[in-house]
C-alpha cells in the first residue's frame, strides 16, 4: 500500500506540473491536471493487490455472481425476470386509468 500511495500522490503533483505547462485561454491547466492526477490517485489506491476486482465495486462479472449464488441458475433468473415483465404488462393493460 505504501508504494501505491506515494505513486498516487506523485500523480497529483505530476498532473499539476504538466497542466501548468499547457495554456488554456489566459490561464493554465494546473487545476485540470491536478483533477486528472487525483482521479489517477483514486484509481491506483482503490485497486487491491493480486485480485481481479473492478474499479467500480458494484459491477460484477458472471464468475462473481456464480460465487455469491451458486444454487441459482441463469435459467431461474431469466424465469423470474420474465414473470416480472408479464406482471407489469398485465398491470398496465388491466389497471390503465384511460381504459374504463
Amino acid at each position: 500500500m505504501g508504494i501505491r500511495l506515494i505513486t498516487g500522490l506523485g500523480l497529483i503533483i505530476l498532473g499539476g506540473i504538466i497542466g501548468s505547462l499547457i495554456p488554456i485561454g489566459t490561464g493554465s491547466g494546473t487545476i485540470i491536471g491536478c483533477i486528472i492526477g487525483t482521479v489517477g490517485f483514486c484509481y491506483l489506491v482503490s485497486r487491491s493487490r493480486g485480485s481481479k476486482n473492478r474499479f467500480w465495486p458494484f459491477s460484477s462479472g458472471q464468475n462473481e455472481r456464480q460465487q455469491l449464488t451458486p444454487d441459482i441458475s441463469q435459467k431461474d433468473i431469466e424465469n423470474v425476470t420474465l414473470a416480472a415483465r408479464e406482471a407489469r404488462i398485465y398491470n398496465e393493460i388491466y389497471h390503465d386509468p384511460r381504459n374504463p
